[in-house]
């Protein structure tokens, strides 16, 4: 079991990272801005834009830690359940989290929409494995779950950083260098968008295009 634990753990620091990069890589190209011409990749390795380091470290730890607990109610129900009804619990459960994201797929609808076909195809790999690969379906389990609740952090990861690009877009509009020691008033054209060690990053609104200026 511990073994299972440290592996579940390693998948999800693995994720983690290619989460975090991969929403720097996604916030800026929503400006047209390739950031990876300014920052190397293991910069953007260890970044807040899509998960707090509160939320971070709940994936880390507790999420495998709450996939082996489910891990050992099912050897406890195969031991305890008829052969002909453990298969439906067992799919009852790993079925379970999908109507949670039932209301968002007609909320954000591409998003949704991905979101539920990658669903489904989960969903008919585990009917799949309990009903026809009996064999590797308690092994499967905790994989199933961990690929779930992948895919609801990167669906809800996604939806939060077009909410921070719409932020940048209608709150901050014509106000993008204030404080930022740039008076040039053709400026007040641009969206300030973030920054790195040397360069400030903004949208230029009036040509549809990212800029780079040197701090």
């Amino acid at each position: 079991m511990l073994r299972m634990l440290f592996i579940y753990i390693l998948f999800c620091l693995l994720f983690l990272f290619a989460l975090n990069a991969f929403g720097e890589l996604y916030y800026y190209h929503r400006f047209k801005i390739d950031i990876l011409k300014l920052e190397e990749l293991t910069d953007l390795l260890f970044s807040e834009r899509v998960l707090t380091f509160a939320q971070q470290v709940a994936l880390i730890f507790l999420v495998p830690f709450f996939i082996c607990l489910i891990f050992i109610l099912c050897c406890w129900m195969k031991d305890v359940c008829s052969k002909q009804l453990f298969p439906w619990l067992f799919l009852f459960i790993g079925f379970a989290p999908y109507p949670l994201f039932y209301p968002y797929i007609f909320e954000y609808r591409l998003a949704g929409l991905i979101l539920a076909l990658v669903c489904l195809i989960l969903a008919l790999i585990f009917w799949l494995v309990v009903f026809h690969i009996r064999s590797f379906e308690l092994n499967y389990m905790g994989i199933h779950l961990l690929l779930t609740i992948f895919a609801w952090t990167v669906f809800f990861d996604v939806t939060r950083i077009d909410g921070q690009v719409n932020l940048r877009y209608y709150s901050e509009l014509g106000a993008a260098s204030q404080g930022d020691g740039i008076e040039n008033v053709r400026y007040k054209k641009f969206i300030y968008v973030g920054s790195t060690d040397f360069f400030n990053l903004y949208y230029n609104l009036s040509e549809n295009r990212g800029e780079v200026v040197r701090k």
